[in-house]
């Protein structure tokens, strides 16, 4: 009983961490439903990678979105 509400709380506190950043992220005027999926993506994008890796991680994206499939 005891270990279940601990990790309960655990849970509990990761999400309302998720759900400051998220809120963090998002401007505080100018919001369009339309662009929350932006700011969710910015947020895992940010989350995953460090500030020092963040510029090199996204050209490496982007060289593979837009890469030919000849190109490997």
């Amino acid at each position: 009983m005891f270990q279940n509400n601990f990790s309960e709380f655990f849970y509990q506190e990761n999400i309302e961490r998720i759900w400051y950043d998220i809120r963090n992220v998002i401007p505080c005027y100018g919001i369009s439903e339309n662009h929350y999926k932006h700011y969710f993506i910015e947020l895992l994008f940010n989350n995953i990678y460090s500030f020092e890796r963040r510029i090199e991680a996204f050209f490496d994206i982007m060289k593979k979105m837009y890469s030919n499939n000849n190109e490997e």
